[in-house]
This record gives structure tokens, C-alpha cells and sequence, in this order.
């Protein structure tokens, strides 16, 4: 995934699916020693609030939706299509979006048992959330029992489109240490083309933490692997801009190149 070498943030709990390396190691001195440079570089986040003010209201022409495991299979094909439209060329690393990976991080959101998801610390998500129509409506017609909370969906009302989506993974370091989950890697965040700046990307944050908040008692996010910038002088603005403002950096990673004669 691009990751590459840890360089900030040691002292931060372990996450799943964010690579981790001795911070005694002295490998990035050893790796410039013998010719490699940084390429490009990558920052993980903390989510520092539940609720963005832009995400509160959506444009009439779209609707958030999670799905279910079937009416997400279904999805698949579309899915993959949005992060082809969505991710940059610029980006050392886009096989993100395919297929495999997909379905990979479909079986990692639904192999955790229900009894490792905290239910008592959950609060009436209707009642808390009154304020906001698109959510209680999206609720509403969501199969609340078996939908899947950390893919929350942007879709256009009239032809079903998919034009954003969130992909969460789940902290299986808490699973494996038989303590109740917590923790989500906000793995991936995409925005068709065309969509951007009309709010779409805040109303997924706020409308993914209020269902897995109210439902799951999932608390923590992080979003993972934003690639901040490269060697080339190119800064990811856009990223920096919508994101970093909501967040905290806590971690950096930095992925080498060597070029071969």
C-alpha cells in the first residue's frame, strides 16, 4: 500500500493496517547511505472531531446509505470504477481500488464477531441526530442489523450512482487481544470527479461516525496514508486542505527510490 518507513509518531498505539518499524533500526540512514532517496511522503491523521459543520446537509440530488453485505457485492464493480475516477495519477500508489483489494477489505469488515463491538456505551442514533434528515433517512431504510457501518456510500438519488464512499478497517489488534473494538483506520475516502467541494466527503465523516458511534461504539479514527507530498516539489493541496483541518498528524511514513543506472 505505499506506506514505506516510519519516520513520526512511535508513541502512538499500534493500528491496524499502518506499517510500524523499530524507531532503533536507523534504516532510513542506512537506506540514504546506499543511494536511495525519500520519494514521497505520507501522514496518518487523527480525527479530532465527530462532527464537521459542512457534512450537516447534502445536496437534495444525493442520499448516504450503508448497505448490506449482499447490496454490497453488488456494488463491487462500482466501487473499484469510483477510485479509478477518484485517485490521482500523480500517486506513487493506486492499486488501491482494485478488485482483490476490495473484497479483502469486505471479509476484514465483516470477521469480527458482534461481541467484540462495545453495544452498552451506544446512544438512540434518531434522537441524537433529529437535526439531520439525510441520516435519519438513511437509517430508515438501511437494514440496521446487518448493514456494513464502515462503508458509508454518497449515492445520487435518481440512478443510484455511487459519487463517494469511506472505507474503514477495524482494529484487529483489539479483536486479537479479546478487547472490545474501538478503534477504526479510515483506510480510504473517495470523491468522484465533478462532486468535489459540495460537501460530500464531510457528510460521509460525520454520517460514518454517527453509525458506528451510536451503533458499534466505535470512537476512534485515523486516517491512514495521505500522501502529503513527493519528491518532485508536488504537495497533495487538495488532501491537505479538506482533511488536515478536521485532523491531527500523528504518524509519517516516507516510501524510498532508487534509480537504477
Amino acid at each position: 500500500m505505499g506506506y514505506g518507513l516510519q519516520t513520526q509518531g512511535f508513541d502512538q498505539s499500534l493500528l491496524y493496517g499502518v506499517a510500524f518499524n523499530d524507531p532503533q533500526s536507523h534504516l532510513y540512514e542506512l537506506l540514504s547511505s546506499v543511494g536511495y532517496e525519500v520519494e514521497s511522503e505520507y501522514t496518518c491523521v487523527k480525527v479530532m472531531e465527530e462532527s464537521w459543520k459542512k457534512g450537516n446537509s447534502l445536496a437534495r440530488n444525493l442520499k448516504l446509505c450503508c448497505l448490506t453485505l449482499d447490496e454490497l457485492m453488488e456494488k463491487v464493480d462500482d466501487i473499484v470504477e469510483l477510485a479509478r475516477d477518484s485517485f490521482s495519477t500523480l500517486l506513487p500508489d493506486t492499486s488501491g481500488g482494485g478488485r482483490e483489494n476490495v473484497l479483502e477489505l469486505i471479509d476484514l469488515a465483516i470477521s469480527v464477531p458482534k461481541p467484540y463491538f462495545h453495544h452498552k456505551i451506544c446512544y438512540d442514533p434518531y434522537k441524537h441526530y433529529s437535526h439531520i434528515p439525510e441520516f435519519i433517512e438513511a437509517w430508515k431504510e438501511a437494514d440496521l442489523e446487518n448493514m456494513i457501518t464502515v462503508f458509508p456510500m454518497a449515492l445520487e438519488r435518481k440512478t443510484n450512482r455511487l459519487v463517494g464512499m469511506l472505507i474503514g478497517v477495524l482494529d484487529y489488534y483489539q479483536y486479537w487481544n479479546g478487547n472490545y473494538i474501538s478503534r477504526v483506520n479510515v483506510h480510504t475516502a473517495m470523491v468522484r470527479k465533478g462532486y468535489n467541494g459540495m460537501g460530500i466527503f464531510s457528510s460521509l465523516n460525520n454520517f460514518g461516525q454517527a453509525t458506528n458511534r451510536s451503533m458499534w461504539g466505535l470512537t476512534y479514527y485515523e486516517g491512514t496514508a495521505i500522501w502529503s507530498k513527493n519528491s518532485k516539489g508536488v504537495n497533495n493541496d487538495k488532501a491537505i486542505s479538506s482533511i488536515f483541518p478536521h485532523c491531527k498528524p500523528i504518524r509519517r511514513h516516507v516510501v524510498f527510490e532508487k534509480r537504477l543506472k
